[in-house]
């Protein structure tokens, strides 16, 4: 159960700073809340899924800012789909 934690808190770390500037222009308390939510799934994730997104994130931040640039932006467009639907 540790290392799923150390697996989770490592991956829950990658995703906070790459994904927080993606987050739509809103006050530091509502990114705070949609990270929380983040880390929740992250939490009810299998240690095999959390591994594979793990490997995702790798891949990831390994893409020129170009293709991060547009990775986020259509991130930002699902969050703000999500929030509206």
């Amino acid at each position: 159960m540790k290392s799923n934690f150390l697996l989770e808190t490592v991956v829950a770390e990658k995703l906070y700073e790459e994904l927080f500037p993606a987050l739509p222009d809103v006050s530091s308390r509502r990114k705070a809340d949609t990270a929380q939510v983040v880390i929740n799934t992250l939490a009810r994730m299998s240690i095999r899924d959390l591994a594979d997104f793990n490997n995702a994130m790798v891949d990831y931040i390994s893409l020129p800012k170009q293709s991060k640039e547009a990775v986020l932006q259509r991130l930002c467009v699902k969050i703000t789909e999500l929030k509206v639907g």
